[in-house]
This record gives C-alpha cells, structure tokens and sequence, in this order.
C-alpha cells in the first residue's frame, strides 16, 4: 500500500473516486480539487494498491489543526483497513507538522463512518445544523498531544 501526493494528472482518477463514493450533491468538482491540489493550505493524496488508486483524502492545514475535508475508499476495497490506513496517514502527517488535532464533519446519518471515528479514537464535539445540503454534521475532534 503507498500514499502517495495528488497533482493535477490525477484530476480523472479523483473524480472517479468522487463517483463511485458520493452521491452527486455530495462529491467535489473538477475545479474544486483543482484548487485543493494547487493551494499551499490543502493536499489531496491517493491511496494505491499494487498500482491501483483505491482512495483519497483531503486535507486542510489550519493554524494548530488538520481537517480532513474528504476521505474515501472505493466500496470493495471498504472494510480492509484501507480508511484506517488514510487516517493514521493524516495523524501522523498531523505530529510531524507540530499540529495539535485532526478535525472532521461526517453526516449525522453515516452509522458506518461515525463508527469508524469513534473506533479510531475521534470525540463527537457538537452538531452543526445545516451543515450539509438537508442534513446536520457531527463535528469529530482528536487531539494528538
């Protein structure tokens, strides 16, 4: 498995991530991983296996804090450890910078993912109404030190 740095040749495969992951009001556009890809305050990176991009994840740098924007598995490669893989990734991504907490936003009707959080060690902060078009967000935090 290898986490390797997105740029902009990899437009196509992270939108067919963003396919196969996410409903359509759900999933960012071309342009706005352009922006994620070229902007000094995020990174995008792709998860492969044996050569094959299996996953993505954004992240977001912040003063003291690293937000994870979007992280996704393709569905049969879900439940392998692959998510873990991509979390412990942006953790340790996280110390390295000198960050204190690794944020994220997760619908308040994703059972599987609030699950994964939890298990994974993220505390439930607060709800935030409206977060995502006709559906509230659970704020998770971790705190690294």
């Amino acid at each position: 498995m290898l986490i390797k740095r997105a740029d902009i040749k990899d437009l196509s495969v992270l939108i067919k991530i963003e396919e196969s992951c996410f409903t359509p009001l759900e999933r960012f556009s071309r342009d706005i991983y352009l922006e994620y890809i070229l902007s000094p305050y995020s990174e995008v990176f792709l998860e492969c296996e044996e050569n094959k991009v299996i996953g993505s994840l954004v992240l977001l740098k912040f003063e003291d804090c690293l937000y994870i924007a979007s992280i996704a598995v393709l569905p049969e490669f879900r439940m392998k450890g692959y998510g873990k893989k991509l979390i412990q990734f942006c953790e340790e991504g996280s110390k390295k910078l000198g960050l204190s907490r690794v944020e994220l936003h997760v619908k308040i009707s994703n059972k599987i993912a609030i699950l994964f959080y939890e298990k994974m060690g993220y505390k439930r902060v607060c709800v935030e109404e409206n977060y995502y078009i006709n559906e509230d967000a659970y704020r998770y935090v971790k705190f690294l030190r």
